[in-house]
This record gives structure tokens, C-alpha cells and sequence, in this order.
């Protein structure tokens, strides 16, 4: 993991480390699991073959040139347009839709919609990482917002 990636990262850990509903546990692989204090709404549906927690909200997934983000809340509790403009404020991010294989050499992001939970799904590789806000304060309310749905 490059220098780059280990700032962003910390950042993010010390979001949800900051947040009385949520933790930040190791997983497998390097993953941060992004954990609720109490097992989520949608834990029946989790891929238990996967090792994945009752109490998963979602993970922090570092690589050598990149960040992943992940989290997961309740069906239709955010709108697509609401957030991109949170999200996706300058238009640098390419979207890619769940029907299309997200770009491997650029930074995307995608609003997941499933059965049983949504998610956001947000890959931010170095040339964007270092400029990517996660500080700006609508990020961080919402941010907060979906973590507040497990209280």
C-alpha cells in the first residue's frame, strides 16, 4: 500500500471510528470491516460462506494504488440524485452501473440496489484519492446518516 492509500485510509478509519453507532475491526485480506453496534436489519440475508458479520455495515478495502468503500443501508433510504451530488460533486468518477464491469485502471463508483440492502460502492484509485474529500461536510452527514440507521 503506498503513501497515498495509507493517508486516505486513515482518514476514513478515524470517520467511523468517531461515530458512537459504528467500528472499525480487521478483516480478512486487509479489509476493515466497517462494524454496527448491533447486527444490521438485512443479517439474515448476509453471505455466511463468506465469513461476512451480523454485524456488517461495510468495509474499508485498501490496495497498493487504490481505496475501496463499501457500505450497505436499508432499501430506497437514499435516492440516486441526492447521492451523486454527495458522492460525485466535480463529475470525476465514472459511474458504472451493477449490469457493467467496473473500470479496472480508473476511480468509479456505483449505487447498488439488491433484495435486501443497497449499497454504495466507491473505488478511488491514486490519481483521485489524494483530492477526494471525505472531511466536506455533506460526505461525512451522510455518512453519518446511514450509520444512524443502526442505532
Amino acid at each position: 500500500m503506498n503513501e497515498i492509500v495509507q493517508i486516505k485510509l486513515k482518514e476514513f478509519v478515524k470517520i467511523f471510528n468517531d461515530m458512537p453507532n459504528c467500528k472499525i475491526e480487521a478483516n480478512r485480506g486487509g479489509r476493515l470491516l466497517i462494524a454496527s453496534h448491533k447486527p444490521v436489519p438485512w443479517a439474515k440475508s448476509l453471505k455466511k460462506q463468506y465469513g461476512e458479520s451480523d454485524y456488517k455495515i461495510g468495509y474499508i478495502d485498501p490496495k497498493k494504488n487504490a481505496l475501496g468503500f463499501y457500505i450497505d443501508f436499508p432499501i430506497d433510504l437514499l435516492n440516486f440524485g441526492s447521492v451523486t451530488k454527495i458522492i460525485n460533486p466535480e463529475e470525476k468518477l465514472v459511474y458504472s452501473s451493477i449490469k457493467e464491469r467496473a473500470p479496472s485502471g480508473k476511480s468509479w463508483w456505483r449505487l447498488r440496489k439488491s433484495e435486501n440492502f443497497d449499497s454504495i460502492h466507491l473505488v478511488l484509485r491514486n490519481e483521485d484519492l489524494l483530492s477526494y474529500n471525505v472531511q466536506e461536510e455533506s460526505w461525512m452527514k451522510l455518512i453519518q446518516y446511514i450509520v444512524d440507521v443502526h442505532k
